[in-house]
């Protein structure tokens, strides 16, 4: 069961670069205390966490379907993108 792992305990051993996303509505997972929790595991690693949160986005970082509308659901407007920049900047 998902809901009784804590990864705080791999969380804290990680010693790279993280880039961690969250949906703001997120049904699955409590977003603000997740940002708390990994915000003080990785207190004494600066510059090793990235995060962000797109506000009008699911567990899935998709935005929500307009129902008058048909259509597939799409990422956040910048997600990709972010990602694709935080990636190259940490590459060697």
């Amino acid at each position: 069961n998902s809901f009784e792992h804590d990864p705080c305990t791999y969380w804290s051993k990680l010693t790279i670069p993280s880039y961690v996303v969250y949906g703001g509505k997120d049904m699955f997972i409590p977003v603000d205390e997740s940002i708390e929790l990994l915000k003080s595991i990785y207190k004494d690693k600066p510059g090793k966490l990235t995060i962000k949160l797109y506000p009008e986005a699911d567990h899935f970082i998709k935005k929500p379907i307009d129902k008058n509308n048909f259509e597939f659901p799409k990422y956040a407007d910048t997600y990709i993108d972010e990602l694709i920049d935080w990636i190259v900047q940490h590459s060697n």
